[in-house]
């Protein structure tokens, strides 16, 4: 998204548009508890994303290696197993679990 954060630390990216989710939203006529919206985005939707994708891993590493990744080594596993985004576009890789996981097996 053109408001997206980027540069030099900023290397990951996720969904922040049409994003679905619950608690409030014009997405259901039903009881209050039933509502969601497709309208929840931007970096409230992106930042939730890769910040489970890396509490995850975290987890992961905890249970296999006994120990946490450092920053460092998470964004790094996070960057090098994710998916890139379109060429040319100017924003950072999306988190892709199943790869990273299957890298910390293989530590």
């Amino acid at each position: 998204m053109p408001f997206s954060n980027r540069g030099r630390i900023v290397k990951l990216q996720s969904w922040g548009w049409h994003v679905a989710t619950l608690g409030y939203g014009d997405a259901h006529a039903g009881a209050r508890t039933s509502w969601y919206t497709f309208r929840f985005g931007g970096t409230s939707s992106a930042a939730p994303i890769v910040a489970g994708a890396a509490a995850c891993l975290q987890g992961f590493a905890r249970a296999r290696l006994r120990a946490p990744l450092s920053p460092a080594e998470l964004r790094r596993l996070l960057v090098d197993t994710g998916t890139r985004g379109p060429r040319g576009q100017n924003i950072g890789v999306q988190p892709d679990l199943r790869r990273a996981i299957q890298r910390l097996k293989k530590s």
